[in-house]
Order: C-alpha cells, then structure tokens, then sequence
C-alpha cells in the first residue's frame, strides 16, 4: 500500500497541469495524497513528512 501510494505521489504530479511552480505542486499533491494514511494510523509526522519530501523531491526532477 506504501508503495501504491508513493507511486501515484509521482504520477499525479507528473500529469497534474496546475500554474504554479513544480516544486510547491510536489509539495502540495504530497501533502494530499499523504494526509489519508496518516490520519488512519494516527501516525502524522513521518507520514506526512516523507510525502512532503517526497513530493518536493520529484517536482524538482520533473521541472
């Protein structure tokens, strides 16, 4: 389930066209796509941490 959900982080911010910059757009669908599993096992900070990173990691690359 990890993996499906790190992997659609990066598809959805490959295909998603929004006017604003790729990095904040990585942030910002990672953040999104993160908050679910987190909220599920009460487990926020790392979740949610590593799919902000995540997501800014690969909106930089994708610029």
């Amino acid at each position: 389930a990890s993996f499906i959900n790190r992997f659609a982080i990066g598809f959805f911010i490959a295909i998603t066209d929004i006017p604003i910059p790729s990095w904040t757009k990585g942030i910002l669908i990672g953040l999104l796509l993160s908050l679910p599993d987190a909220i599920i096992t009460k487990t926020y900070t790392p979740i949610i941490g590593v799919g902000a990173i995540g997501g800014l990691i690969i909106g930089l690359l994708i610029k």
